[in-house]
């Protein structure tokens, strides 16, 4: 969903992340916190870091430069953590 041409809220399994590009800070169900990178906005299109995927999800990525591809790798189930 996008409030604003600069702004992106998802809702994911109960949870709502809000992001505005050029800007670190985020919220997660109202509590703020902090990007490494800030998301992008270019020609219209909001870009997130891999990092906002991550938390978003759970899951790890990994960007290969020879490649030029990013990997998403699920959580180990068996991992309790």
């Amino acid at each position: 969903e996008r409030p604003v041409p600069n702004q992106l809220a998802i809702e994911y399994e109960g949870s709502t992340w809000q992001f505005t590009a050029g800007a670190r800070e985020y919220l997660v169900d109202g509590a703020a916190g902090d990007l490494t990178s800030a998301p992008l906005l270019e020609a219209e299109v909001l870009y997130l870091p891999l990092e906002a995927v991550e938390l978003i999800t759970g899951w790890t990525g990994e960007y290969s430069e020879t490649e030029d591809a990013v990997y998403l790798n699920s959580p180990d189930p068996e991992d309790p953590a």
